[in-house]
């Protein structure tokens, strides 16, 4: 009977062994999970509004004009009506048709301002939930050289609440 005592102790005793294991690689794994997402999300997150404006400046539109220079048309008197009317509003509108296609879709709010000498030549062009006071947590910059001023571009990507 002793014998048989001692097999049912050490039974027990590797079974609360491995239920003790099995607990802590689920903690492990729970832990290991979360901050694998959350350095992914800040990992890809703060480069979504460089690489946004790098992408859309360098985009071809249906006329065959790259965006950079439809807004460098566009302060420049000379060639302000090279894009088959107004490069301002052409420019405006071609941002605006990106964005609808992405940012709008991933309902992430943005807000992009495109000034010479500190002076606003387009409109700003945002969501209602972005603007220059929201804490923004992606911070975009380009610049299009040209003459007698470089044209500054910055977009913001709004934190959501």
């Amino acid at each position: 009977m002793t014998k048989f005592k001692k097999a049912q102790t050490e039974a027990i005793g590797l079974i609360v062994i491995v239920i003790l294991v099995m607990i802590g690689g689920i903690f492990i794994l729970v832990r290991n999970s979360k901050t694998d997402s959350l350095e992914r999300e800040s990992f890809s997150d703060p480069k979504l509004a460089q690489s946004f404006l790098n992408t859309l400046m360098k985009t071809k539109t249906e006329s065959n004009l790259v965006v950079e220079d439809i807004i460098r048309y566009c302060h420049d008197n000379k060639k302000k009506n090279l894009c088959g009317g107004d490069c301002c509003a052409y420019a405006e509108q071609t941002i605006k048709n990106s964005l609808a296609l992405t940012l709008d879709k991933w309902q992430k709010p943005y807000m992009i301002t495109i000034k010479q000498n500190n002076v606003e030549t387009i409109g700003v062009i945002a969501t209602e939930d972005c603007d220059e006071y929201s804490a923004s947590y992606k911070l975009g910059q380009y610049t299009i050289p040209s003459l007698p001023r470089p044209i500054q571009i910055e977009m913001r990507i709004c934190k959501i609440d």
